[in-house]
C-alpha cells in the first residue's frame, strides 16, 4: 500500500537532505528498490514483452543518433548523456514491472491506497503551517515543506490522489474537497498547486452553477485575503524580479535559442544548461542571484524536452499531452456519469492528467517519481484498453 507513496516521497526526501543534487538519482533508487521487492515477492512480473524490449532498443538508438547529429551544431557532453541512460532504462523497466503489479491487486488495495496517499499529503501540508521541518538535517532551500524541497514539488505529488479521490465525490462533498485545497493553496502559496485546483473544477465543470460557485468562492477569497503573491506570480513584466516568473521566462528563452541555435534539431539529450545558449533573462537571474538556477531542467519538463530534442521534442511534448487529454475526457467523463470504474484506472487517468502540470507549469527534470508514475499510468491504461479489444 505504501510503495505509491515511496515513489514520491523517497526520491523527494534523498534531495531534501542533499543527498543528491537532483531528483534522478533518488528516482533510480527508488525504482530498483520496487523491482527488487517485487522480484522477492513475485518473481512472475519481471517478464517484459518483447515489444517493450524492441522500444528500448530504439530508445537507446535514437538518443545515441540525435546526439551525434546534435554535435554537429554545439559541444555535447557525450559521458554524461550516456551515463544518464541508465537512469531512463531503470524508470521504463519498473513502470512496466510495477503496472503489472498494481494491476493484479484487489480494487480495495487501490482504494486504500489512494486514501492513505491523499491524507498523508495533506498531513504534511498542515505539518508546513506548523514549521515543522526536519529535526535530523536541517534543509538548506527557501521554502522547504519536509520533504519535499519547495511548495512545487509538493503540490506536483498531490495532484494525483486529489485528482483520484475527487471524481468519485458528489457534489456537496466536492464543494468542501474544493475548499480544503483552497486554504492549502493560500496558506501554503503555491501557484502549482492554484493550476491543480483549477484541473479539479475543469473536471467537474458541468451546466452553470459549477462556474458561478468558483467565480463565487474566488471572488470571495480576493476580497477577504492578502494574494499579493498570486499576483506577483502572474506578473510576467519584463522588469520583474519574481525569480519563478523569470525561471518559467527563461524556459521559453531556452527553448527558442536551442531551437534557433541547432536549426529544431536540440541540444542533444540532457545537455540543457551545459552549453552557452543562454539568454538575457538567464543573465538577469545571474545577476540576482549571483548563479544559474533551473537551466538543467528548463523551469518546466515541455521546456527541456523541446530544448534537447528540438522538434522531436515537440511531438514527444504533443503525444504526452495528447494523452492527458484523454485521461481529462475520461476523468470527466467518471466524474459526470458516477460511473463504476476501476480505482487502479481511475488513478492512472489522474496520475497521466496530473503530469500535464509538471510539463507546463513547474518541472523537476526528467527523472522524477511523479514521472514513474506517469509511465506506470500509461502501461496500466493501455493494458486496460488491450483488454477490452
Amino acid at each position: 500500500m505504501t510503495n505509491i507513496l515511496t515513489i514520491l516521497l523517497l526520491p523527494a526526501s534523498i534531495f531534501y537532505f542533499a543527498l543528491s543534487s537532483s531528483l534522478a538519482g533518488g528516482t533510480t533508487l527508488t525504482a530498483i528498490l520496487l523491482i527488487l521487492g517485487i522480484s522477492i515477492r513475485q518473481p512472475k512480473f519481471l517478464k517484459l514483452h518483447v515489444r517493450s524490449i524492441t522500444f528500448y532498443g530504439f530508445c537507446l538508438a535514437f538518443v545515441t543518433f540525435h546526439l551525434v547529429v546534435a554535435s554537429t551544431f554545439v559541444r555535447v557532453d557525450f559521458t554524461r548523456a550516456f551515463l544518464s541512460l541508465f537512469p531512463l532504462f531503470v524508470i521504463l523497466i519498473c513502470s512496466e514491472i510495477f503496472s503489472s503489479w498494481l494491476l493484479s491487486l484487489p480494487t480495495k488495495y487501490m482504494e486504500k491506497a489512494i486514501k492513505l496517499g491523499f491524507w498523508v499529503m495533506c498531513f504534511i501540508a498542515i505539518l508546513s503551517q506548523l514549521k515543522f521541518q526536519s529535526p535530523i538535517l536541517k534543509s538548506t532551500f527557501s521554502k522547504p515543506m519536509f520533504p519535499f524541497a519547495e511548495p512545487s514539488h509538493f503540490a506536483i505529488a498531490f495532484t494525483p490522489f486529489m485528482l483520484a479521490i475527487f471524481v468519485t465525490l458528489d457534489f456537496h462533498k466536492r464543494l468542501m474537497f474544493q475548499g480544503l485545497i483552497l486554504v492549502f493553496i493560500v496558506t501554503i502559496e503555491s501557484m502549482t498547486l492554484a493550476v491543480s485546483w483549477a484541473l479539479l473544477w475543469l473536471v467537474s465543470l458541468k451546466g452553470i452553477r459549477t462556474p458561478i460557485l468558483m467565480i463565487g468562492i474566488l471572488s470571495t477569497t480576493f476580497f477577504l485575503l492578502d494574494l499579493s503573491y498570486f499576483y506577483n506570480r502572474l506578473d510576467f513584466n519584463i522588469e520583474t524580479t519574481n525569480l519563478s516568473n523569470l525561471v518559467y521566462r527563461q524556459g521559453w528563452e531556452l527553448m527558442l535559442n536551442s531551437f534557433s541555435q541547432t536549426k529544431g534539431w536540440g541540444v542533444g539529450y540532457q545537455q540543457l544548461g551545459l552549453r552557452e545558449n543562454f539568454g538575457d533573462t538567464s543573465f538577469f537571474i545571474l545577476q540576482l542571484m549571483g548563479y544559474y538556477f533551473n537551466v538543467l531542467d528548463g523551469g518546466f519538463t515541455a521546456a527541456k524536452y523541446i530544448s534537447e530534442f528540438g522538434v522531436w521534442g515537440l511531438i514527444i511534448v504533443a503525444f504526452f499531452l495528447f494523452q492527458c487529454l484523454k485521461s481529462f475526457l475520461a476523468l470527466r467523463a467518471i466524474a459526470h456519469s458516477h460511473a463504476n470504474v476501476p480505482s487502479i484506472q481511475v488513478f492512472a487517468h489522474a496520475i497521466v492528467l496530473s503530469y500535464s502540470v509538471e510539463l507546463l507549469v513547474r518541472g523537476i527534470g526528467y527523472y522524477t517519481g511523479s514521472a514513474l508514475l506517469f509511465f506506470t499510468g500509461l502501461h496500466i491504461l493501455w493494458c486496460a484498453n488491450s483488454n477490452k479489444q
